[in-house]
């Protein structure tokens, strides 16, 4: 006959059984890992429970902290009394590059009384012009031209820099009368606040080179309209040399074109690639904005 067990046994009355551990008798109950497996049960539900309750709050906060953790431009608070999120300037604030009088013509053109001065501000050396004719190279002669533009209209002459002969809006020349009886004060402000088509160029000129590109437009000006009588031989010699290399040039362009108009490569329709034999647009076929410098 079998014997019957029961499994209601009472753990604290159940026999201990003695096993060898690392040659050291250990007692052990036979009930002791049922109780474990069900304590790291019941932990896990719980770790489970934290988890989701930590997701669930975090996505409620997220919409909060996208649109209400910051204010965009010139959007209102109600955090100040001027409902404004703008705030004033602290008293004393200066510009990165120091102090920068309105009224300093360094800085602005003009003078105290607010008029374009037509004095430099700073001496005018060799080592300035050969600045300014640097910077005038980089970033006005792709509009303007490498001499300033064209000089037998001194009216309606226009900019002949490179874009200008792909298409872009041409500047006036900066051999116009208008330009060449203008104060210097005007150069200046057109390069620091733009006009026209033109952008201003504050951000990527300093002040003391654009009074270096002022200096060497004024030298443009003179050298395309100066009295040879003044000149010296050697002078006249280079003026010469010159003007044979520029109607080599203009012939040889003439031998390639095929019908008498200058080739200026331009770019292929997307493609970027220069297409010979296309000329660029006549003034008339372009827009022009008259008081763009």
């Amino acid at each position: 006959m079998k014997r019957k067990v029961s499994n209601n046994i009472d753990p604290s009355t159940a026999p201990r059984v003695t096993v060898p551990c690392a040659g050291v008798s250990c007692a052990r109950s036979p009930f002791s890992g049922a109780s474990k497996r069900r304590a790291s049960s019941t932990s896990g539900k719980i770790f489970a429970l934290i988890t989701v309750a930590s997701l669930t709050l975090l996505a409620g906060c997220k919409d909060d902290m996208k649109d209400r953790g910051r204010l965009k431009t010139y959007e209102a608070s109600p955090f100040f009394a001027d409902g404004l999120s703008e705030r004033p300037l602290v008293e004393g604030t200066i510009t990165r590059t120091g102090h920068r009088a309105a009224d300093n013509p360094l800085y602005s053109g003009k003078g105290a009384d607010g008029a374009l001065v037509n004095d430099f501000p700073i001496p005018v050396t060799e080592e300035m012009l050969r600045r300014g004719q640097s910077q005038y190279n980089i970033f006005c002669s792709v509009c303007h031209g490498l001499t300033g533009g064209e000089t037998n209209d001194p009216i309606n002459g226009r900019g002949n820099g490179m874009i200008v002969q792909r298409g872009f809006t041409p500047p006036p020349s900066l051999h116009l009368t208008r330009l060449k009886n203008a104060p210097i004060g005007h150069f200046f402000d057109v390069i620091s606040n733009g006009w026209g088509a033109m952008y201003s160029y504050a951000e990527r000129v300093q002040p003391e080179d654009r009074w270096a590109i002022v200096a060497y437009i004024r030298t443009l000006q003179v050298s395309q309209g100066v009295n040879e009588n003044l000149l010296t031989t050697n002078d006249k010699q280079m003026l010469e040399e010159a003007e044979r290399r520029r109607k080599a040039l203009e012939e040889m362009n003439k031998n390639e074109s095929g019908h008498g108009e200058t080739v200026h490569p331009q770019a292929g329709p997307d493609t970027g690639t220069p297409v010979e034999g296309v000329r660029p647009p006549t003034p008339a076929e372009t827009n022009h904005h008259v008081g763009q410098e």
